[in-house]
Formats: C-alpha cells, sequence, structure tokens
C-alpha cells in the first residue's frame, strides 16, 4: 500500500541529490511523492522510485498535521498526509 503525502521541501536544506528532486532557491516547491511504506515504530520512510531512504522523521507540533523529515542532521522536507491509495486485492471504484 502507498501513501500519497504532499511534500513541501525547504529551500536550502534538501539534501537530496538533485537528479533526484529539484527545489528552488528563490521558493519551497511543493511536489507529491509516494511513500512505499511508513513504520510509525522506527518512524522510517521508504520513498517509492529512485529517491533515496529518509533517515528519521519527526512530528511537527507547530504544524497541525504535518511531519519533518530528515535525512542525517537535516531537514530534508515537511509534509502532510493528502490521500491514501488503494490496494492492489480493494476492487473499489477510483474516486
Amino acid at each position: 500500500m502507498e501513501t500519497v503525502f504532499e511534500v513541501l521541501w525547504l529551500p536550502g536544506e534538501a539534501g537530496l541529490d538533485a537528479g533526484e528532486l529539484t527545489a528552488t532557491a528563490s521558493a519551497a516547491v511543493l511536489v507529491r511523492l509516494r511513500i512505499s511504506w511508513f513504520d510509525t515504530d522506527s518512524a522510517r520512510f521508504v520513498l517509492a522510485g529512485p529517491a533515496r531512504r529518509i533517515e528519521h522523521v519527526d512530528v511537527d507540533p507547530a504544524r497541525a498535521g504535518h511531519l519533518v523529515l530528515a535525512v542525517g542532521m537535516q531537514t530534508a522536507a515537511i509534509v502532510r498526509r493528502r490521500a491514501t491509495a488503494r490496494t492492489r486485492c480493494g476492487g473499489g471504484a477510483a474516486g
């Protein structure tokens, strides 16, 4: 099951390779990523596709419903949950 998150990259603090996703220095860029899984016990994301593993994620109490992703000690992004994809076994109609 993949969960779609709306990702707000923080300019100058992305910590990701430019070839993976781009962030402009002038303004935060709103992009969408697919997260292949999120383990609530270890608080780890694995991003679908070529993007690297996010090392940890912290809940930001100042931003309700948002999570702060980090690569090492650098903040990589602020994300918020947008929608949950249906599992392959689910036969429901798309919304």
